[in-house]
């Protein structure tokens, strides 16, 4: 593609193919070096906030960096849009004010929009950087997904979508799977640098702000220019992005744009792989067919109405394709899988009985025998432990439960040692109390849990409590992140069930701050964490143990790339009926626990299980701290 650029000595108007490798040209006028726009090397800073790392992508409109943000000291993603110095500085200024109009975007299934701004006659704008391939990355890699997650996948993008023009009044106008990123499994959308308004009548492509799209999943009415978009286009984007996770290949698959254009012209439905769809899975293809219908008033009308028939329509179990694979986390946020010895079957019947007894009884010390304690962090500001008694539970789920990973194999734990926990997620006051140099979360609160915290950082807060309490001078116990089986057994609180709140078996939006979707009696899920005990305490005094942030463990695990698993040697060694005080001591990941404010229930259960770097941290992750044994 080829832009324009102006030499700032003799104003002479050159054109240049920014895509290729070459970083500056020579001025035809005048030999002047150009540095062409978005051309930028490691090192140089942008706008005076950012200083960019290595290049990540390059498309259309522009390309996006890896670059560090000097005030926050984080790493962002900085899309470069390229401006011709001939383009009106009244549409110049509209680009700039879309922008900002995204940076106000608030959802748990876009990717963050922080800073715009111009530089050098580029346009840029400062994004949350996701470690993870988007799902084109991911179906090239593995191949179409199955319709379960193919579904839930679209339905996240359908709600962010139908949010950002509804209270914002923004299309997005190019929704494809290379503008999807997965993170954790989720879906994140991206690339609303270059969107619509709603009260935009503009068109074309001569327009800043405007925005042609990819031939294989712009709508029809994008193709021949419509001045007047709606939400259908992106209705029909979805539905061909759909298509592509159901069948691994886009729509109007030619070699080239041009040759796009001419099968769409020939044949404006993809009717033979919808067909070639339908035979394998009847719904989906009956979905996709309707969101991507030639006239926009035979697609669905609203976002409500594609999402109720989203929840509506029965799933084609086992995907749309032989070949299909589901959504495992990539990169750093891989899904974490632990592997477990079979244990061996025992012979004596007596044996068998009273392990079967042993499984499904839980047994505590009598609660109270380890008194609540409470310390104060500074003026106002007390930080609180509930007593947890010491005892034995089931880690894990029965097999059988649909809702079970694999790594989440049942066993019998004994936790010798009684301990204490605070009793909420440690909230941005008590970071702030105790740290010096203080932190920033991305939802600001002071009773908020603290957030975007590295395990890293979560742990030199106890190091740090550890120096001013002293504690281990007097009965042994530190203050310490809780290991994997001393955060489930306090936040199964003495039972079994698969919630330590409400009626154990369900999560309700009365229960937890997490994804409870649009329940008919509800209000609509949380866009963001919420002030700590916000929700009632299960029945050790513990808040918040499902949802609102994950948290950090203690326990460390190995990947293992052979089997696309996680190893966590200690924790599950395994000696047939009980282990005493697992703690995971493999690996380079760090475990955390409970689901946040933007998942769903099945992620927030007892014994789910995810993990990370220690240096990652996000608006989801925080921690809390027990008072326990020191970890030999």
């Amino acid at each position: 593609m080829e832009i324009e650029v102006q030499c700032r000595s003799c104003k002479t108007v050159s054109c240049h193919d920014w895509r290729n490798q070459t970083q500056t040209l020579a001025c035809p006028g005048c030999d002047e070096t150009i540095t062409l726009p978005g051309a930028y090397a490691e090192g140089t800073v942008i706008g005076g906030k950012y200083t960019i790392i290595n290049e990540l992508s390059r498309g259309g409109m522009g390309v996006v960096y890896r670059a560090r943000q000097h005030s926050l000291d984080r790493v962002v993603a900085l899309k470069i849009l390229h401006l011709s110095p001939h383009m009106n500085p009244e549409l110049v200024e509209r680009a700039r004010l879309e922008a900002q109009a995204l940076a106000r975007i608030r959802h748990p299934h876009i990717v963050e929009v922080y800073d715009a701004g111009e530089d050098e006659g580029c346009l840029y704008i400062a994004m949350a950087y996701i470690d993870g391939p988007s799902l084109l990355q991911h179906i090239e890699q593995q191949g179409p997904l199955p319709a379960t997650t193919s579904r839930r996948l679209a339905r996240q993008v359908a709600t962010a979508l139908r949010d950002t023009h509804a209270e914002h009044g923004i299309l997005h106008r190019d929704v494809k799977p290379a503008n999807i990123m997965l993170e954790r499994g989720d879906a994140q959308l991206l690339d609303f640098g270059l969107v619509k308004l709603d009260d935009d009548e503009q068109s074309g492509p001569t327009r800043v702000g405007a925005k042609l799209g990819t031939p294989n999943f712009m709508s029809p009415e994008q193709v021949k220019g419509t001045a007047k978009l709606t939400s259908a286009t992106d209705i029909y984007g979805l539905g061909a992005t759909l298509l592509q996770l159901l069948t691994g290949r886009p729509p109007f698959e030619a070699p080239h744009a041009l040759a796009v254009i001419a099968k769409r012209n020939m044949q404006p439905v993809p009717e033979a792989q919808l067909a070639e769809l339908a035979e394998r899975a009847p719904s989906e293809a009956a979905l996709v067919r309707r969101m991507m219908a030639l006239k926009p008033t035979d697609r669905f009308q609203t976002w409500d109405e594609l999402l109720a028939a989203f929840d509506a329509s029965p799933v084609d179990e086992g995907g749309a394709s032989s070949r299909s694979t589901q959504v495992a986390d990539t990169g750093s946020r891989t899904r974490a899988k632990w592997l477990l010895p079979l244990v061996l079957l025992a012979t004596v019947a007596g044996l068998v009985i009273a392990a079967k007894t042993f499984f499904n009884q839980p047994t505590n010390s009598p609660p109270g025998t380890n008194p609540a304690l409470n310390f104060t962090l500074g003026p106002g500001v007390e930080i609180a432990f509930a007593s947890i008694p010491a005892g034995s539970f089931q880690m894990g789920t029965a097999e059988g439960d649909p809702s079970r990973d694999a790594d989440e194999i049942l066993h019998r734990v004994q936790l010798t040692h009684p301990f204490h926990m605070s009793t909420t997620e440690i909230t941005q006051a008590q970071f702030e109390a105790v740290m010096a140099n203080g932190h920033e979360s991305h939802f600001e609160g002071p009773n908020r849990p603290v957030e975007q915290i590295s395990w890293h950082e979560a742990d030199a807060f106890c190091a740090e409590l550890n120096r001013r309490f002293a504690p281990n001078e007097d009965d042994g116990r530190v203050f310490r992140l809780p290991t994997e089986a001393e955060w489930e057994y306090a936040c199964r609180a003495g039972g079994n069930a698969t919630f330590g709140v409400g009626d154990g078996e369900n999560l309700g939006h009365a229960d937890a701050a997490f994804d409870h979707g649009l329940a008919a009696d509800a209000e609509k899920p949380p866009t963001g964490s919420v002030d700590v005990a916000s929700y009632p305490a299960n029945d050790w005094g513990l808040y918040d143990m499902h949802g609102n942030v994950w948290e950090w463990c203690y326990d460390t695990v190995t990947f293992d790339v052979a089997s696309n698993l996680i190893v966590c040697v200690d924790t599950y060694k395994g000696n047939g009926l009980i282990e005493t005080n697992p703690v995971g001591r493999a690996g380079a990941n760090r475990v955390f626990r409970g689901g946040s404010w933007s998942d769903k229930a099945i992620d927030c259960r007892s014994a789910c299980r995810f993990s990370n770097r220690p240096t990652h941290h996000t608006e989801r992750i925080g921690f809390r701290v027990v008072l326990g044994p020191t970890l030999n």
